[in-house]
């Protein structure tokens, strides 16, 4: 179970991801709540933080978010910059908005390993299909 202080992190790396190419697709959301799901993530969290994203500069945001990141272990690291590729994947392709985040990320800043990433997004991927499918209206 992530602190108080991670599932903030994880909040604001969707936002970034989801908004990066101006526009946030419904597949976009349904990985959001099925990260919420899987992260424990309450919906008082979620509404206590995202709204105000929504007034901030992104880059004071993204500052924010690898300030926050460094102080974290670098499973903690793989794991939001895997569930940032899984939903900038959730629609079928990446922006290269999104692409270009993520790749700030795992690449500049943190020098993660992209092979453990990608493990971990396959399967934050699979845990979001199921989620859809559940969920499907």
């Amino acid at each position: 179970m992530n602190t108080r202080s991670e599932n903030s992190i994880l909040i604001k790396l969707y936002y970034l991801t989801a908004s990066a190419d101006g526009r946030i697709s419904e597949n976009e959301k349904i990985f959001f709540k099925a990260m919420c799901e899987h992260e424990e993530i309450s919906e008082d969290e979620v509404e206590s933080t995202l709204p105000l994203l929504m007034s901030r500069e992104e880059d004071e945001v993204m500052n924010e978010c690898i300030k926050d990141l460094k102080t974290r272990s670098k499973k903690f690291q793989i794991e939001a910059v895997a569930w940032m590729a899984t939903i900038a994947n959730s629609d079928g392709f990446m922006a290269q908005e999104e692409w270009q985040l993520i790749y700030r990320l795992y690449n500049k800043e943190f020098s993660l390993d992209l092979s453990e990433l990608l493990l971990i997004q396959k399967k934050h991927m699979k845990y979001c299909l199921k989620f859809k499918s559940m969920h499907a209206a």
